[in-house]
């Protein structure tokens, strides 16, 4: 059976959400014919994802890894001094470090998400948020299938919580249509 990981953060783990509402679950009522699995962390980011890849994603032996990451690692806490939790550097080399492990257990499949723009009011995390979605654009480019979520993303209001940044119910659903219908035009064991 074809084995597919995701491996991400609240976006791919679902915060707030009950579990079989989340968009990796209902894809995985989806395909029936790929074994899902979901080892992605609330609040993670990729310097902490690299330490546990190994353990949650590649001793599984995974014929497909689904990489999203960016959210946490752009933001700035009170305490960071004006630093994003992971500098633009380190999040480029952190990607980049994944898709060699994933390649070097012959992980061939690889898709690297972005991720939707926010309603936070802060303007200075929606422009990292994007400058971190376009480092994502440029470690998938020749390495990965890229899933550009921002490029199709809108936001009536009601795809995110109150929060601004974590999907709402209907923003599961959105992510579930629109990770499934690329999964289906990859051609990738779908």
């Amino acid at each position: 059976m074809t084995k597919l990981y995701f491996f991400g953060d609240s976006i791919c783990f679902g915060q707030y959400v009950s579990p079989h509402k989340t968009w990796v679950h209902l894809l995985s009522r989806q395909f029936s014919n790929i074994l899902i699995q979901n080892p992605s962390v609330n609040g993670d980011i990729t310097r902490t994802a690299l330490d546990r890849i190994h353990h949650d994603v590649l001793s599984h032996k995974p014929d497909m890894v689904y990489i999203q990451f960016g959210l946490n690692d752009c933001n700035i806490w009170d305490t960071d001094k004006g630093v994003c939790r992971v500098t633009r550097n380190m999040f480029k080399s952190n990607l980049e470090e994944m898709v060699i492990r994933c390649k070097a257990f012959n992980i061939n499949t690889i898709f690297m998400a972005t991720n939707h723009s926010t309603n936070t009011i802060n303007s200075d995390y929606n422009k990292r948020n994007q400058d971190y979605n376009n480092i994502i654009r440029e470690v998938s480019y020749n390495n990965c299938l890229l899933f550009d979520i921002e490029k199709v993303w809108y936001n009536d209001g009601s795809l995110l919580m109150n929060d601004g940044v974590h999907l709402s119910e209907d923003g599961h659903i959105f992510y579930y249509i629109t990770v499934k219908n690329l999964l289906e035009e990859s051609g990738k064991y779908v």
